[in-house]
């Protein structure tokens, strides 16, 4: 029964596993990034940014500038796939 009842909200979600060199959203919050979200007017998230190491399936290492100073490991909630195609800002036409 629990894996009945474990199957109906899963079976929507998706894993989201990264390989190395893939580009990144990263998800800037109030907790990591206290200097940064000071306002609700500052960006929710920064990137792309390049995954550069794998720990786990929930754990990545990403490429973070050094202005930032915090740990460059994140959870995968914290991270969004990145398509180069869709980006407004590298694509202007």
């Amino acid at each position: 029964m629990n894996s009945l009842h474990a199957s109906k909200p899963n079976k929507d979600r998706k894993q989201d596993v990264f390989q190395l060199g893939d580009w990144v959203w990263m998800h800037m919050n109030k907790e990591r990034f206290p200097n940064h979200r000071k306002s609700k007017l500052q960006p929710l998230s920064d990137g792309p940014l390049q995954v550069v190491e794998r720990i786990y399936d929930n754990a990545y290492k990403v490429n973070l500038p050094g202005e930032y100073g915090v740990n460059s490991t994140f959870n995968v909630v914290d991270l969004t796939s990145f398509d180069i195609g869709l980006d407004s800002r590298l694509n202007h036409f």
